[in-house]
């Protein structure tokens, strides 16, 4: 009989003494290959060899906060830079509350806690448990953990919900006159208009400045984002992706009624401290109001996708949408957006379809 443990096993022998081996280190051959450098010991009972693999596991764990076990993973796994930077914002979001907390002391309910707080798409809230999870497999294989927290891993759809079941025009027109007469926050409506004109991200909108706008040519420029620090949210100029820095050309009426806006500070939309208002205050704001409305699943966020259908709808091409979202690639439009690329692939075929028979083909050889 042989048990394993976490850095070692008990194996009981033929004169029913136990044999207890642990892993005392790492070794390495002339071909650099890494090998486990092991002692043993032999005692009486099984009582006697658990607690000695039990005393060993305790002396072997190194304690560290998760703040630095942050730092080690990024210092050492050979993230990119931009991976790196997304990584850092999902820890911020939903562990910085226990950055403080000694990794062999948190449990999967602890971090249950804090996803539970959290009001993502499945999509999002799926890649977020993964980045969450190779942070903690990275601590047991350092030794900082004996076994990986179980959590409950969220979401598995490719699509959201809410991307299903977007209001229609119609709808928005009626959204948008709820929000002129009852927002908290008085500049939301401005911000949704300028989302569904646009495209830009909430954190984008958040971080736009007065500079940023381009009266004359009519345009916004993508600047900066405002993201969550290790205890606030802050302006980040590191954009999401490469392509999140651009010039996005906004119709002029829509930008007259941004410039309604008091020119109070310096951010576009600001809160109390005439500073930029944050995301979650913002979109906290937008909850309250889609609620009031029936509108349970729609997101501030939504309002990106609204943007995303309706130009793929009426035929604008994937290259332009994709610009203006700021994705990495036109590949990342197609699969978010790929039913409503898939209808218009169908208009264009009907289109042609009908092109080829009236106008290309004599009118002896139709049917």
């Amino acid at each position: 009989m042989r048990q394993r443990a976490t850095l070692g096993s008990i194996k009981q022998l033929p004169d029913g003494r136990y044999k207890v081996t642990v892993t005392v280190g790492y070794t390495y051959d002339v071909n650099g290959k890494k090998k486990q450098k092991r002692h043993s010991r032999i005692v009486n009972s099984m009582r006697e060899a658990r607690e000695m693999l039990r005393e060993y596991d305790n002396k072997t764990v190194k304690h560290i906060t998760l703040k630095e076990l942050i730092a080690e993973y990024f210092r050492t796994s050979g993230i990119k830079t931009s991976t790196r930077r997304t990584t850092q914002s999902i820890f911020n979001t939903c562990l910085s509350p226990l950055y403080g907390k000694k990794v062999d002391l948190i449990t999967g309910a602890d971090i249950d806690d804090m996803l539970d707080r959290e009001e993502v798409a499945e999509t999002t809230m799926n890649g977020r448990c993964a980045k969450i999870k190779s942070l903690f497999i990275y601590a047991k294989k350092q030794g900082y953990i004996n076994e990986v927290p179980y959590f409950r891993y969220r979401g598995s759809m490719q699509h959201t919900q809410t991307m299903k079941v977007l209001p229609s025009v119609d709808e928005m027109r009626n959204i948008l006159a709820y929000v002129q007469e009852h927002a908290h926050y008085m500049y939301l409506y401005h911000m949704m208009i300028l989302i569904m004109s646009s495209g830009i991200r909430v954190g984008e909108a958040c971080a736009l400045r007065w500079e940023n706008i381009d009266m004359t040519n009519n345009t916004i420029n993508v600047l900066n984002t405002v993201t969550r620090g290790e205890t606030n949210y802050e302006v980040s100029d590191k954009p999401k992706t490469e392509t999140s820095i651009r010039v996005v050309p906004v119709e002029h009426d829509v930008l007259e009624i941004i410039n309604e806006i008091p020119k109070k500070s310096q951010y576009v939309f600001f809160g109390r401290k005439m500073s930029f208002v944050p995301p979650a205050t913002i979109e906290k704001n937008a909850r309250r109001v889609f609620n009031e409305l029936g509108y349970i699943k729609l997101r501030l966020y939504d309002l990106r996708h609204f943007h995303a259908t309706q130009l793929l709808a009426h035929g604008v091409d994937v290259k332009t949408v994709s610009h203006r979202l700021g994705h990495s690639s036109p590949m990342t439009t197609l699969n978010t957006y790929t039913h409503y690329v898939e209808a218009n692939d169908r208009k264009a075929a009907d289109m042609m379809g009908a092109l080829v028979l009236n106008k290309c083909l004599d009118s002896r050889n139709k049917h």
